[in-house]
């Protein structure tokens, strides 16, 4: 699958991306700023550099999901 550039992204692509993807990333902060907030602290926490752009953190290995977090599971009857 072929990727857009960062740099030509549109401001909603970005927003879409971050909060599908960076929002649930183990090295994102500050995702409550609204559409420009949530940023990458992969460098500061690792110390080298991403080495890929955010749209292929998951293709690549980097991302990892932040601790607690579940993924939903179907609805569970009522008994």
């Amino acid at each position: 699958m072929k990727y857009k550039p960062w740099r030509e992204m549109t401001e909603q692509e970005i927003y879409k991306l971050k909060k599908d993807q960076c929002c649930k990333c183990h090295y994102s902060y500050g995702m409550n700023a609204g559409k420009a907030g949530g940023l990458c602290d992969y460098l500061c926490m690792e110390g080298h550099r991403r080495g890929c752009s955010p749209l292929l953190c998951k293709e690549k290995g980097i991302y990892k999901p932040k601790r607690g977090q579940k993924k939903k599971k179907g609805v569970r009857p009522i008994v």
